[in-house]
């Protein structure tokens, strides 16, 4: 039996199986750290936890000047974008009066130019 010190907390490991366990833990903790994100209701309706992650990594690499690189997110950002406006704008009917209809248009697209 062994004892693991992992930041002020102390597991009593019995078996080499839980020893393996808990240094993978560890170590998955230590180089992977989980990043908690808030999506409140005034963010956008496209906007998910993924894609918030993605815009907050986009602007850490513009400010650390890695631009090339977040040019290429801000692309995938986009085609995301782009996706869930279309997925949002497929159930509109043209032929329905726009004034009420849930989706009223294009007009809440941030990509409206695009589609």
């Amino acid at each position: 039996m062994c004892d693991i010190v992992v930041k002020k907390f102390t597991f009593a490991i019995s078996s080499p199986d839980e020893f393996l366990y808990y240094s993978a833990v560890h170590l998955l903790n230590q180089f992977y750290p989980e990043n908690t994100v808030t999506v409140t209701s005034r963010d956008p309706e496209f906007v998910t936890p993924a894609m918030k992650a993605s815009l907050r990594r986009k602007n850490r690499l513009m400010h650390a000047g890695r631009v090339e690189e977040a040019s290429a997110l801000a692309a995938r950002i986009g085609r995301e974008i782009a996706r869930s406006c279309q997925k949002r704008l497929c159930k509109v009917d043209g032929r329905v009066d726009s004034k009420n209809s849930e989706y009223c248009g294009v007009m809440d697209c941030p990509l409206k130019a695009f589609i």
